[in-house]
């Protein structure tokens, strides 16, 4: 009985570590890949070929009738661009519009930069705020990320002063407002 067992036992053991069979994948249809038709040209339609046509007798020409021309709508100007005093004796030079000089038009300025001084000065005033802020900080006792904070508040001033030359108000104010920022974090630290 005993080696009826160990016999059972072996083969269930012997049937369980062999490793199952591996079948071949089922073969896949390939891809198939319709041909390219053949590319057909049209011919070129040939244009007609035109044969000069000899002059034909001139007509008299007729002038085109004339109509009434509308004058054209002069804009009105404000009250106070009228001269107040006209010289009866010059002559009507203003009949005909003279032609409109080329005058360079000054550059678009949004409400909030529209006074230059005001503006320059505001800007001025928070770059200096965050100079002052950054003076504080002391880097000895900084980790390495404040000190990158610190070097990137120092560039935001630069960089808001060389905007400010440019007279480039909106970035000036962007960046001034963004070191005054950093610097203000800093100093907490």
């Amino acid at each position: 009985m005993l080696a009826l067992a160990c016999a059972w036992i072996s083969l269930a053991a012997g049937a369980c570590a062999t490793a199952p069979r591996k079948t071949a994948p089922a073969e896949a249809p390939g891809l198939v890949v319709p041909v390219i038709p053949p590319r057909v040209f049209a011919p070129l339609a040939e244009a007609p070929v035109e044969e000069p046509q000899a002059p034909e007798p001139e007509v008299e020409a007729r002038p085109a009738p004339s109509r009434p021309s509308r004058p054209r709508p002069r804009p009105e100007r404000p009250a106070e661009a009228k001269p107040d005093t006209a010289k009866p004796d010059a002559p009507q030079a203003e009949a005909t519009p003279p032609a409109q000089a080329t005058v360079p038009t000054p550059p678009l300025r949004t409400p909030q930069i529209a006074d230059d001084t005001e503006t320059g000065r505001r800007i001025r005033a928070t770059i200096g705020r965050a100079s002052v802020a950054l003076n504080k900080v002391t880097l000895a006792t900084m980790s390495g990320d404040a000190r990158m904070q610190y070097e990137t508040a120092r560039r935001f001033v630069d960089q808001a002063e060389g905007a400010l030359t440019a007279r480039n108000y909106m970035f000036a104010a962007y960046l001034a407002d963004k070191a005054e920022a950093l610097a203000k974090g800093l100093i907490g630290r």
